[in-house]
């Protein structure tokens, strides 16, 4: 029996189940993992909402109007390409990908 266990303790199969088994206790749990990432899409979220704040406040203190005659013209779809036109990141990403009736 003392052999078959030297064989096995060699063999690929428990190698590679002693390298996951170890790799799996040094990751993070999946709970904290979950959080984390809960918390990088609420700081990207606060950074649009800040872009979109800014534009809207603008448009206020100067009164000017935020819609146009047609959905994608006006001062405030305006503000909003110049400020990604100046690189602001948070916003071009979101224009990409969010859904367009969240744009």
């Amino acid at each position: 029996m003392h052999e078959q266990c030297r064989c096995h303790a060699a063999s690929h199969w428990h190698k590679e189940a002693v390298e996951d088994a170890t790799n799996f206790l040094k990751s993070k749990p999946v709970d904290v993992l979950l959080i984390t990432g809960h918390q990088k899409l609420v700081e990207e979220n606060r950074k649009v909402i800040a872009s979109i704040i800014t534009v809207i406040t603008f448009c206020g203190a100067h009164v000017l109007a935020l819609r146009g005659k047609d959905q994608h013209e006006g001062v405030f779809q305006d503000l909003i390409n110049f400020r990604i036109e100046a690189e602001d990141e948070h916003l071009a990403v979101h224009t990409e990908v969010a859904k367009q009736n969240a744009t």
